[in-house]
């Protein structure tokens, strides 16, 4: 059973219709906002000469970050992506954010995965002691990166144990006064007497710590809380036999901002926003597949707060 992570938002199918007189059928909804997965994702990375041999490893996790990103249950989450060294380098940081209908905002050109392997690309000619917790405490506090409300991913790529001043506990503190639900990973050399306690008090509460040792042959596991925890909406929808039986006449609003706005149907407009009822393959119920309420204009992921009613004869 997968993991709700950080921002699960659950939207309710639709009550059982009730009957009114004769052979009327009603049913009745308010479907809350499709809100959109948000995460601020970041790179911590070893940027010493002990680095260089693990090259090629950190930059392949570009490709793989921006396929674990596109391969979300609820489709790419809107991210904040920034890479910063373990010598404390300001934030590197690009952003990539839905629209309405489904298309993307991206701060960058050209591939996710290019982009990142680029950002990724540190270098080796450092030679002062690893501070990655130091590091990661200074990058949370940059508003321009970090969102508020926003879950918060922390990859450390390190080839040594941190040598920051502050005590670990301090560290630990700043990323939970900083994140609404943090999730850390890293690949480095084990034990590693500062990082493991650092994972070890941010671990996830059901799966553990994301960690790999350095040496292992890539770092994808620390990227398991992608594919193993889901930032995900449940599917409103109607259930097989509950939902409106054609023909159907259906009153339906968008709510925005506190305003109700009518929407048409699809059926008699030829343009903007309008409802069509549709079976969707995401609306799974335990009576088997069943429909949901589609608005033009809008990915159905992202869908706005909806109420009406339809009525069946």
């Amino acid at each position: 059973m997968r993991c709700a992570l950080v921002a699960l938002l659950l939207a309710s199918c639709v009550e059982s219709p009730s009957t009114v007189t004769g052979e009327t059928h009603v049913v009745a909804f308010d479907w809350p906002t499709h809100g959109v997965p948000q995460l601020d994702l970041l790179f911590v990375v070893d940027d010493t000469q002990a680095m260089a041999p693990y090259r090629a490893r950190v930059l392949a996790l570009g490709p793989y970050a921006a396929a674990a990103l596109h391969d979300y249950t609820a489709g790419m989450p809107d991210v904040h992506i920034g890479v910063t060294t373990t010598s404390g380098a300001p934030v590197t940081s690009i952003s990539d954010i839905h629209n309405n209908d489904g298309s993307r905002n991206t701060s960058y050109t050209g591939d996710l995965g290019d982009t990142l392997a680029a950002m990724l690309d540190v270098g080796a000619a450092g030679d002062a002691p690893q501070q990655p917790l130091e590091a990661i405490r200074r990058a949370l506090s940059d508003t321009d990166f970090v969102r508020p409300d926003t879950n918060v991913m922390v990859v450390t790529l390190s080839a040594g144990d941190d040598h920051s001043l502050d005590s670990v506990d301090a560290y630990v503190a700043a990323v939970k006064e900083h994140t609404r639900y943090p999730i850390t990973a890293g690949a480095y050399p084990m034990p590693s007497p500062r990082l493991d306690a650092f994972h070890t008090a941010t671990a996830d509460a059901w799966l553990g710590a994301y960690t790999t040792p350095l040496d292992a042959p890539g770092y994808g596991k620390a990227f398991d809380p992608i594919t193993n925890i889901v930032i995900d909406f449940a599917e409103p929808c109607f259930e097989i036999g509950g939902g409106p039986a054609e023909p159907y006449d259906c009153s339906v609003a968008m709510v925005e901002d506190d305003v109700e706005t009518v929407v048409p149907p699809c059926e008699t407009t030829p343009t903007g926003a309008c409802w069509s009822i549709v079976t969707d393959p995401i609306c799974w119920t335990e009576r088997g597949l069943g429909t949901t309420i589609d608005i033009r204009g809008y990915a159905r992921l992202y869908r706005p707060h909806l109420v009406g009613q339809c009525v069946s004869r």
